[in-house]
Parts: C-alpha cells; sequence; structure tokens
C-alpha cells in the first residue's frame, strides 16, 4: 500500500505479506482494503477472502476472513466499496462441493464497520459455472447492489461442437442480498471469451460496464456496454487502438458531459501501453488515447478516478522488461485527457550508444540506433517515431580504430501532438564504436593459474598464435601426475580446451611445450594448485544443532564424535540421518561423500526410575514384552482398579501400561470410558511410537501450556505430524474425533516410516458413513481401512464420533501388539 501527496510523492508504504490485494476504499479510520489468502484450517492450508483495516498510516487495525460457511471452500475478493450505512460491501468468487459441483459462483458479503459479516451470498451456479466470478460491486440508489463479472455459458459453435466459455454478467441484488435479476450478454462472438471488469450506475439510472470482448479472430477488445435499470442491452461498443492487436477495460468514469471515459491498455507489437477511450451517452466514439514509456516493456492501468481539477489518477502496474518484476505505477493526467491535443514541450535528447563491435554494417538497425524518442508533452510523454540519416555520419566500418560519430536524425510528430511552441523536431546522437580487438603476436594459454578440489575439474585454452607467429601444434605435460592429470595431451587445433582433474591436494604445474610453424618462442605454464574437499557432519538434538565435524572426502566419519547426549526417561539409540530414528544409521565407519546432518534416536525407558519392583497396591497381571535384543520376558504389570478382568480391553490396557505407555488417570485408575482429548491422545500416540518430547521448545502452538502434553506438542508441530486446528492452536483439552485420531496416527507412522501394510480387501466405500469423512482424513482413513487397522463396526466408521480411553488402547494394541 502507497500513499501519496498531490504532486505523487510518496509519504509512505506499507507491506503485507501473505495477501494477494485485489481493491481498497478509505474510510473514516483509514483504509480498507480486501483480496484472498491463504489460511491453515484442520491441518489443511486453503484460500479464504479478507478484509483489512489499517488507520491513516497504514498500520493494521484488525484482519477478518470470509467464505467459511461452506465446507471444503475457496473464496476470493476481488472488489470493495463501503456503503451507506458505514460498512462495506464485497464481490468475489466463492467454490465448494456442496455449491453445484463444487464450481465457482459470484460471492457477495455484506459487513458492517468493523468487518462483522451481516450476510452472504452466491450466484451465478451451474454445471457449467467455472467461469462465473465477480469482478465490480457499487451500490445503486435503492440501497441494493450492482455486480458484474462473468458467467459461464454453454455454446454450440458453427461445426456443431459444444462447450462452455465465460459471457459478459450482470446482477442486481436488493439491499438484503436478495438476488433481483441477473443478465448475460454476448460480446463480438458467441465462441469467445469474454469477461466484466467494472461497472457503474450512469447518471440514467442504468448501467454501464466496460471489460472485455473477443473477436473471431481471437484478438481482445474494449467493450462499453449500456443497460437499463433492468439490465435491458442498450448498446454496446468496442474499441482498440490504431494498429493494436488487443485492448482490454479495466474501468470507467462518467463524465460531467454525460459521456464516458474508459482506461485499461492496449498492445502493440511485444509492448503494453496505457489506453483512454472517450465516448458521448449513446457510446458514439469522440477520442482515444495511448500513454507509452519507451524505456518500459509494459504499463498497465487497472484503476482510474477523476481529480478534483478535472483531471484523472490511474494507478497499475509496470515492467521494464519481460523478466523483471512489476512495480506500482502512477499516472496523473489534467483536464486536457478529455480529448485537447497535447502541446508539444521538448524533445529528450538519447541516450549515447557506445560498445559497437568494429566493423558493425552502416545501417540505423545494425548500429542500435533507437526506433522511436521520448516527448515531453503538456500532459506527460509520448513516444514519436525518427529517421537516422546514417549514411551522412562519418562512420567507416573498414576502420580498425576507435570512432566515435554523431547521427542526426529526424522525430516524425505522432497524431494528437501539437507544436505550437516551434520545438525543433531535429535530434542527434553519439555513437561509439570499439577498436578492433588485439590478440597477442604468439601462441598462449588462459588462464594461468587454476585451482580445484580433488576429484574435482578445471580448465584453460590454448591459442597456437598468428599467421607468422604461429606453432602447428602444442603438447601438454602434468609435472606431477599424482596431484593432477590432464585431457588432451597434444593439440593440433587453436582454441583447443584442456582439462586438469585434480587427483590429491598439492601444488604443481603443466607445461604446454609448442612445435612447428614461425613460433620460436619457449613453453607456457599453467599453476595448479588442489586442495581436498571437506564436508560437514551437523549433530542435532532436540531440534537444536548442538555440534558439527569436518571430514574429508571418502574418509570415515571415525571416533571423535561429540559426547551422546542424556535424557531424562530415554535412552540414546545411535544418530540416523532421519529424525526419531529414520533413515540410514551412521557410525565411526561410515564413509562422508557429502554434508549431511544427523539425528539423535531415543528410546523410551519410562521416565529413569528404580527398576527394583515394587509391590502393587492393586491387582497385578502379566504381559509378554519384548526388549531390545529380541528376547522375551514376562512383566508384573500393574492393572488400575476399573480395568475389570473380563473387560473387553483387559488385555488392551495390560499391554500399554506394561510398556509405560500409560500410567492411568490416578488414584489406580484408567478411566476407560472417559472421552480422549487431543492432548491425551498425542502424549499416547508419540510414547506408543518412541516419539521423545522437545525439551524447552522454541517453537509450539500458543495453547500448548506447561504441562505434560507441552513437549509433545512441539516435537509434534516440529516433525509435521499436526498443524493444529488455525491459529497456531492444537486445542489439547478438546474431545478428539475418530478421524483427527487416524489422520495424526497416519501422519506419525508416516514420519517414522512404519504406515501399516497389508489389504484387507475392504475400501471406505463398503461403509455407510463414508460421505462424511472430511478431505483432509480421506487419505489417511483410506489407508488405515486397507490395511485392516481400522475395522469400524455395523459398516460404519463414525468418522465425527468422539473416541474413549478404551478404544484408543485396543488401537495401539491392534497396531503393536500383533
Amino acid at each position: 500500500m502507497v500513499k501519496m501527496n498531490e504532486s505523487g510523492e510518496r509519504e509512505w508504504a506499507k507491506y503485507f505479506s501473505g495477501k494477494t490485494a485485489e481493491s481498497i476504499c478509505e474510510n473514516n479510520i483509514g483504509y480498507v482494503f480486501t483480496g484472498y489468502m491463504k489460511k491453515a484450517e484442520n491441518g489443511q492450508t486453503k484460500t479464504v477472502a479478507y478484509i483489512t483495516q489499517t488507520n491513516q498510516t497504514g498500520d493494521v487495525q484488525w484482519t477478518k476472513t470470509y467464505g467459511n460457511s461452506w465446507s471444503d471452500s475457496i473464496s476470493k475478493a476481488h472488489s470493495i466499496h463501503q456503503t451507506d450505512d458505514g460498512g462495506f460491501i464485497v464481490t468475489g468468487m466463492l467454490a465448494a462441493p456442496n455449491i453445484v459441483k463444487g464450481y465457482s459462483n459470484i460471492y457477495l458479503l455484506k459487513t458492517d464497520a468493523e468487518g462483522n459479516m451481516l450476510w452472504e451470498t452466491v450466484a451465478g451456479g451451474a454445471e457449467y459455472a467455472e467461469y462465473t466470478e465477480g469482478s465490480s460491486v457499487q451500490q445503486t440508489s435503492d440501497g441494493g447492489y450492482i455486480v458484474t463479472g462473468s458467467q459461464g455459458q454453454e455454446i454450440t459453435n458453427s461445426q456443431g461442437y459444444s462447450y462452455y466459455i465465460p459471457f459478459v454478467a450482470l446482477y442486481k441484488f436488493s439491499a438484503d442480498g436478495s438476488l433481483q435479476w441477473g443478465e448475460t450478454y454476448e460480446g463480438l462472438s458467441n465462441e469467445r471469451q469474454d469477461y466484466g471488469h467494472c461497472v457503474l450506475q450512469s447518471s440514467d439510472g442504468g448501467y454501464l460496464l466496460t471489460g472485455e470482448t473477443t473477436d473471431y479472430a481471437g484478438y481482445e477488445n474494449m467493450l462499453l456496454l449500456k443497460t437499463d435499470g433492468a439490465g435491458n442491452l442498450i448498446w454496446q461498443e468496442c474499441f482498440k487502438a490504431e494498429d493494436a492487436e488487443t485492448a482490454f477495460g479495466y474501468s470507467v468514469v462518467q463524465t460531467a458531459d454525460g459521456g464516458f471515459i474508459a482506461a485499461g491498455n492496449t498492445r502493440v507489437g511485444e509492448n503494453t501501453s496505457i489506453y483512454l477511450v472517450k465516448t458521448d451517452s449513446d457510446g458514439s466514439f469522440l477520442w482515444d488515447k495511448t500513454i507509452t514509456y519507451e524505456e518500459l516493456y509494459s504499463t498497465f492501468a487497472r484503476s482510474m478516478q477523476q481529480t478534483r481539477d478535472g483531471g484523472f489518477i490511474l494507478a497499475g502496474s509496470k515492467r521494464f522488461s519481460t523478466t523483471s518484476k512489476q512495480d506500482i505505477f502512477v499516472v496523473k493526467l489534467g483536464p486536457e485527457a478529455q480529448g485537447v491535443d497535447e502541446i508539444l514541450v521538448c524533445v529528450t535528447t538519447p541516450t549515447a550508444i557506445t560498445g559497437v563491435v568494429n566493423g558493425t554494417a552502416k545501417t540505423a538497425s545494425e548500429l542500435g540506433l533507437p526506433t522511436k524518442i521520448t516527448l515531453v508533452t503538456s500532459i506527460g510523454s509520448v513516444q514519436a517515431d525518427v529517421t537516422w540519416d546514417v549514411a551522412s555520419s562519418s562512420y567507416d566500418p573498414a576502420d580498425t580504430a576507435e570512432q566515435t560519430f554523431t547521427v542526426c536524425g529526424t522525430v516524425v510528430l505522432p497524431s494528437g501532438v501539437i507544436n505550437t511552441n516551434s520545438v525543433s523536431l531535429n535530434v542527434s546522437i553519439n555513437v561509439t564504436v570499439n577498436a578492433a580487438a588485439s590478440l597477442p603476436a604468439g601462441p598462449y594459454v588462459t588462464p594461468a593459474n587454476i585451482n580445484i578440489i580433488a576429484s574435482g575439474t578445471g580448465t584453460f585454452t590454448i591459442s597456437l598464435g598468428q599467421i607468422g607467429n604461429e606453432a602447428d601444434s602444442a603438447t601438454v605435460v602434468s609435472n606431477d601426475t599424482s596431484i593432477v592429470t590432464v585431457n588432451p595431451a597434444n593439440v593440433t587445433t587453436s582454441g583447443q580446451v584442456i582439462t586438469v582433474t585434480g587427483v590429491s591436494a598439492g601444488n604443481t604445474t603443466v607445461t604446454i611445450s609448442f612445435s612447428g610453424g614461425s613460433y620460436t618462442g619457449g613453453d607456457k605454464t599453467v599453476s595448479v594448485a588442489v586442495t581436498d574437499n571437506v564436508y560437514t557432519v551437523y549433530f542435532h538434538n532436540n531440534g537444536s544443532l548442538y555440534a558439527d565435524k569436518t571430514v574429508t572426502s571418502g574418509s570415515a566419519l571415525g571416533t571423535n564424535w561429540p559426547d551422546n547426549p542424556t535424557r531424562s526417561g530415554y535412552t540414546f539409540g545411535g544418530r540416523y540421518t532421519g529424525q526419531n530414528g529414520t533413515g540410514a544409521q551412521y557410525t565411526s565407519a561410515t564413509v562422508i561423500t557429502a554434508d549431511v546432518d544427523l539425528y539423535a534416536k531415543w528410546m523410551y525407558s519410562g521416565g529413569g526410575g528404580s527398576s527394583t519392583p515394587t509391590t502393587p497396591s492393586t491387582p497385578t497381571y502379566k504381559a509378554d514384552v519384548k526388549i531390545e535384543n529380541g528376547t522375551e520376558m514376562m512383566l508384573p504389570v500393574t492393572l488400575d482398579k476399573d480395568v475389570a478382568s473380563g473387560a473387553w480391553y483387559n488385555e488392551a490396557v495390560s499391554f500399554i501400561a506394561a510398556r509405560e505407555i500409560t500410567s492411568g488417570t490416578g488414584n489406580g485408575n484408567y478411566s476407560p470410558d472417559a472421552k480422549l482429548t487431543r492432548g491425551e491422545f498425542i502424549v499416547l500416540m508419540m510414547r506408543a511410537y518412541g516419539i521423545a518430547p522437545d525439551v524447552n521448545p522454541t517453537d509450539n502452538f500458543s495453547d500448548a501450556g506447561n504441562t505434560y502434553y507441552t513437549g509433545y506438542l512441539a516435537a509434534a508441530k516440529r516433525l509435521g505430524i499436526t498443524a493444529g486446528v488455525g491459529n497456531n492452536m492444537y486445542a489439547p483439552g478438546k474431545e478428539i474425533t475418530r478421524q483427527e485420531m487416524f489422520v495424526l496416527l497416519y501422519n506419525a507412522l508416516k514420519v517414522i516410516g512404519q504406515l501399516p501394510q497389508g489389504d484387507s480387501g475392504k475400501t471406505l466405500s463398503d461403509f455407510t458413513d463414508a460421505g462424511q469423512i472430511s478431505s483432509w482424513a480421506q487419505e489417511a482413513m483410506t489407508l488405515l481401512v486397507k490395511t485392516g487397522t481400522v475395522g469400524g463396526s455395523n459398516d460404519k466408521l463414525h468418522p465425527t464420533g468422539t473416541t474413549t480411553r478404551a478404544e484408543m488402547a485396543q488401537v495401539l494394541y491392534n497396531l503393536l501388539g500383533k
């Protein structure tokens, strides 16, 4: 956002990352702009419309997002205006699966002055509505709203083929958002694409819009279209600058004489320029104007407003080349823009041309003379053709010395520019042609010094010299082949490139001996320095880099490692290329061939307490446990008071208690029927798979608190197991749904490389409530059902239902105890 004074000088600029801005208006607080942005929701990222309010200096006061009333929706805002109640009206597009097969629709949003939504609606939906969206909205005199944009229409071409293209659309809504009528309009061709970009209510109560319509040849034309108050077409006209291929209309205003001025852009050849068209109230052409800047590749006008002095201000973008970034571009035009000829003020002096290659042909094009000159006029600047008299210049292409000379030319005054000040139209330009390049008289080698690494390569080039002082051939010899080798060793062609390959670290020379021809000089040498290639091994623990070690390429990592890290309740299990023991394990014998990051593996050991068994205060049972070396043994397990010996979940709870995945809920209870929360689940799951919590985390969810699940949430966020529920929150106290549980489980198993295998023969379609599964849970539940990890009950998966602690124990037992 850029604020300028009346002279076009910048007062301040603000930058808003992560947002696409489409439209802006002003209110008593400051400025309000709208567009669309990415927003995280339920572990997924979606596109949503937003409104941002700033103060008078561009500081953000609030931002609110919209379009969330429909699940899995995409919403974008393209136009905003303040309404007479101080609130805002916004139009754009919205697509959602439950609205006409998910295609886009015109989206209309009404808010109060603080951005709180009052109502929202969609219109224009149809099976072919993927082309349907709103581009511009205005409040009408009856308190309602008029919207223009595009709507897809089914057409049949002259060959009998049916397909869908966008037509210009106009929609009228009442003050409460009810659709009153909608119309589409056919432009130059009913087989090409047309769009409406800007609409206004004219002084007669009808509507005037501008946009683009494509002719049968496939070229766009600026469109002006006039209707009455009910949307009935009165007239439509198309415009394009002389010799232009295309033209587009993006903004339109009604002038004091009842006519209209439309602004947009037009393209001639590869250059795009600002384009203005003036008509009377019946759409009859009065004048047009093209504004071109020679130094710019393209200029675009996207918005136009009339200023207090009767002139116009245009805003858009500019680019200096096809690869450069776009910059904001603002043009101020005086009242003269309404059709009065521009008065020539002066002719700019063209920039001198230097660095021309010696011997270049004596023509304007070969010498690189400009084809156009910039003229400064009473309302800005325009481009004019120029003819150059190169033949009369002193340039001699046969002269090998440096030459600086002057070429005279004459400016051709363009249409619409008058020379009442009798400004001279004669111009001149200075041109410098370089002297012919001089080469060494005899053979030479370049470069004379090369620096490479062991097993790396470098090159140098051999010239055999010029006629009269040249060699017929050369021999290339490495003076120490244990350091470098060369290829080829024999040269018979001037300009031969020699490749030098490093063998080991050291310094040596390569000798080039010349023979034959007229050359009588001595040998040439190239100095070569070879250094060892060194790689760095980075050691990580708990998401932080705590040590590194450099190793020569091809050498083993060795025994000089950093001390093994320690962590209460966990056993260090070596270093791996992936986090939490995934990827390849590195030992002292591992050969290093590239930079590498190594991560500590942690195995949960139950909190580091005494291994001496204590007398349980509640009944104990025995559970089979396989320890690290593969040996099976019987461990006594203290079951909770509320886990009956005959309960269906008794074996599962015994299993996870024996592995200290759970210690119950306190006072000897497990609470099997209690609903599982999101915080409880993430801890149980990560303990079950030995995924350690972060210690003293620096990045965590805002609601992670300082409790038993805090470190686990930080680790889950860092590893990508969960992105939370939005706004950097995880909601640990919220009861977890089955589909949330399965997605988190799936993500964790994917991170540690332990996704379940096999095929149960079942798919989601085998369950009657599969349609309740959210799109973000489809991938996880498809795999877990296929592998038999999730079985459902009575042909249902209950994806939105909650989970008890007993059911969670059974899921972990099914995965780990089989």
